[in-house]
Formats: C-alpha cells, sequence, structure tokens
C-alpha cells in the first residue's frame, strides 16, 4: 500500500492504548512492533481515561518502567521514541482522567526530550 501512495507526504501509523504495551504479554503491542514494526511509522498512545492509571503526573507518564505503559516502558521494547506521540485531552472537560495543564506538559515533555537516555524525543498530540 505504501507504494502506492506519494513519497515523503504519507506515514503509516496506529492508535493504541497503554495497556496494550504489557511487558508480560507476547501478545502485545510489543509483539506488533517486533514482528511488523518496520512498517509502522509511529505509534499515537491515548494517555486518558485509562483504567489502570490516570497517567497524570510526570513519573507515571514518562519514567515508570514496570507498571503500566509509559514512554520509557514502551521504548524498553526497542520502540524508537521519536514513533512514540502522546495524545492527552486538551482539556479538563475532555476526558474523565489523564488531564494535564498543557504549560505543565510542555514542561514534562521539554524534560524528557532533554534528560531521558537515548531519546531524541516525542511527539504530542
Amino acid at each position: 500500500m505504501r507504494k502506492n501512495l506519494p513519497y515523503g507526504c504519507f506515514g503509516f501509523g496506529h492508535k493504541t492504548f497503554p495497556k496494550y504495551w504489557d511487558l508480560k504479554s507476547s501478545y502485545g503491542y510489543n509483539f506488533v512492533e517486533f514482528t511488523i514494526g518496520k512498517i509502522i511509522d509511529f505509534y499515537v498512545i491515548e494517555y486518558y481515561d485509562a483504567k489502570e492509571c490516570d497517567y497524570n503526573n510526570f513519573s507515571t507518564l514518562f519514567e515508570d518502567l514496570f507498571k503500566y505503559s509509559s514512554v520509557a516502558a514502551v521504548a524498553s521494547y526497542g520502540v524508537p521514541t521519536t514513533k512514540i506521540v502522546i495524545e492527552k485531552p486538551n482539556t479538563a472537560q475532555d476526558a474523565k482522567t489523564g488531564y494535564v495543564d498543557p504549560y505543565i506538559f510542555g514542561q514534562w515533555t521539554a524534560y524528557y526530550q532533554i534528560f531521558a537516555k537515548d531519546s531524541p524525543g516525542v511527539s504530542v498530540l
């Protein structure tokens, strides 16, 4: 399908939820990335309205490796952070959980991009 599209104009992405990036599962998105990840340009991960976590602080969103599915946990599967797109609600009314003030969220992403090991950055939607 990619060969039928104009070069450089389109990318293939997939929207997923954090709970499907499971460190213990061989059938989660870690398996998808391992088997066909080379044809997926980016993953949009919806970090809100998740039952397992609010993802409303820096640690749960970016750092926790063994709890939930933070950016660091997804990257630990070998997913380049440049393929990770963080989706957050625009306003507190747009979601039940996961809202973070845009100014604070901007500080978190800047901090992560500067201080994370081997991280050229993440994208935000």
